[in-house]
């Protein structure tokens, strides 16, 4: 829609809009301000909206799984999920990692984790999103702290 357009079909004055109208000064700046931005801001907040519901949309069908990293354990140490969710490990104790590295497991789909191990408390966040079968590790305790994630697909709305 033209700015002329918007101008002339705004509801925003009785009067309609003409280059009479314009050229003898009889509407205000802010008159002439409402005739032109109104159409336009109920254009953008439809398309705001719009974006807002489909994100949400989105957001709505992913599910957050945590994952406890204490006592040289991963609890639970298998999970099953949905391609789109996302899993949290949270150090509570001692010095570890999360590895599921294609370096180090050739099978996984795709690699994630957080780098070297470290004390303290740390989260580490990932999407899967490929659905196979991941396996992970802790580094420095790689031949008993371990776990496994299945994703599966998500499930297709019709």
């Amino acid at each position: 829609m033209s700015w002329m357009q918007a101008m002339a079909e705004s509801p925003a004055l009785s009067a309609p809009l003409t280059l009479n109208n314009l050229n003898d000064n009889t509407l205000t700046c802010s008159q002439m301000e409402s005739r032109i931005l109104e159409p336009m801001k109920d254009s953008i907040m439809k398309k705001i909206y719009t974006i807002a519901a489909l994100a949400l949309g989105f957001m709505a069908f992913a599910t957050n799984h945590a994952i406890s990293v204490v006592n040289n354990s991963f609890s639970p140490a298998a999970l099953t999920i949905t391609a789109g969710d996302t899993v949290t490990w949270t150090q509570v104790n001692g010095v570890h990692n999360v590895n599921g590295s294609t370096s180090t497991f050739s099978t996984n789909p795709s690699s994630f984790g957080n780098g070297a191990a470290a004390g303290g408390t740390w989260t580490y966040q990932y999407v899967f999103t490929t659905p196979g079968s991941y396996q992970y590790q802790c580094d420095p305790h790689a031949s008993f702290m371990t776990g496994s994630a299945t994703v599966t697909a998500a499930a297709t709305r019709a």
